[in-house]
């Protein structure tokens, strides 16, 4: 490429003209002023080599314009390189497997201390991901592809929000750490609308005969759950998290201390008032008030409930019955006050009409024998 020749033109927008040759081939580039022209008539007076060194007429008229800005911002043309690689380095996702991403996620989890619970409900929803996924890099996985696999694997709203809230904070994590790119804006789509059912709760003779048909490492679980509603999850885990133990509970001023490490919600809570006949059931012990884990705590509740006659058990039935029940018995206040709801509408909607007064004094009378 030979250098450039410069000549005014009589007329034109772009009245200074720059002719040179590239390639072989002779070639013209007009400019506003005559000081781009000459600026890229010496740019043009480089040898263009073969290799990484060619340059071309357009990226000689770049490194022109960049030349003047670095010099107007006081810095020299090597910073100005720098900075343009660093931005385009910070931009380009790291090359990481889905796999390997869900284990330095789950790692940076446990490491900055989040609850069991937490980190049960991550590895479930991830892992799920991941495994739809395998053999794919994080950057390589679509919105697209997320919102199918999100609508196809669950069917109701609710799991969707929950896997939903997993797999973002965790592509979330990703991009953060240069994986990926693009999962700040929200997921969202057309919640379905469908028609409320009435709850369900038990009898008081189907609950006295579960009692009765439970095992020991089961019964006081139960009747925790049935005469003062503490959840299933606050007593028994999937995994390691911190439950409900028989030293947080004071059998002298008979309250029951919910601690917010055990609390589904994470809120403190201590239970007093509760009914005579829970205590009946309990007896003071060492560890956690279930002795079994997730799994054999089901495998005998079902079986409880077999030999009571029962096919099903409800999702909260035992937590629905003590609210429905304690409306009577305790009042509606002090029974939201155990609860620990916050919503006072939601109660009165679900369980002002949901059993009768002498259902609930029959309820709170079934004591040990």
């Amino acid at each position: 490429m030979a250098g450039g020749q410069i000549r005014r033109l009589e007329s034109g927008k772009l009245p200074w003209q720059v002719a040179y040759y590239d390639n072989g081939k002779r070639r013209r580039k007009c400019f506003r002023t005559r000081i781009e022209a000459d600026e890229f008539a010496v740019s043009v007076q480089v040898d263009a080599r073969s290799g990484d060194m060619a340059v071309t007429a357009d990226e000689r008229m770049l490194l022109a314009r960049m030349r003047r800005e670095a010099g107007r911002l006081g810095v020299s043309m090597v910073e100005v390189a720098e900075r343009i690689l660093d931005g385009l380095r910070a931009s380009t996702p790291k090359t990481v497997s889905v796999t390997d991403a869900q284990t330095a996620f789950i790692a940076d989890c446990e490491k900055r201390g989040l609850r069991m619970a937490t980190l049960t409900q991550y590895r479930r929803y991830v892992s799920e991901l991941t495994t739809m996924f395998d053999g794919r890099n994080v950057s390589e996985i679509t919105r697209a592809e997320v919102f199918e696999w999100l609508m196809a694997r669950y069917q109701d709203d609710a799991s969707r929000r929950f896997a939903r809230t997993a797999v973002l904070v965790w592509l979330r994590w990703c991009e953060h750490h240069g994986m990926c790119t693009g999962w700040e804006k929200p997921m969202s789509w057309k919640m379905r609308r469908t028609d409320e059912r009435r709850i369900s709760i038990f009898t008081p003779s189907q609950f006295r005969s579960v009692l009765d048909a439970a095992p020991d490492s089961i019964r006081s679980g139960l009747a925790l759950m049935g005469f003062a509603g503490i959840r299933p999850e606050e007593l028994v885990s999937a995994s390691k998290a911190r439950v409900l133990r028989w030293d947080d509970i004071e059998f002298k001023d008979r309250v029951v201390h919910i601690p917010g490490a055990v609390s589904k919600v994470r809120a403190y809570r201590a239970l007093t008032g509760i009914p005579d006949n829970l205590w009946t059931w309990l007896k003071p012990g060492r560890g956690n008030v279930v002795g079994c884990n997730m799994r054999n705590f089901r495998a005998s509740r079902k079986r409880a409930a077999l030999a009571a006659g029962l096919a099903v058990w409800p999702k909260d039935v035992l937590r629905h019955s003590f609210a429905s029940y304690g409306f009577h018995v305790l009042g509606a206040e002090h029974t939201i006050e155990i609860l620990g709801h916050t919503n006072p509408r939601m109660f009165f909607r679900h369980y002002k009409g949901a059993a009768s007064k002498a259902d609930a004094e029959a309820w709170f009378a079934i004591n040990k024998q």
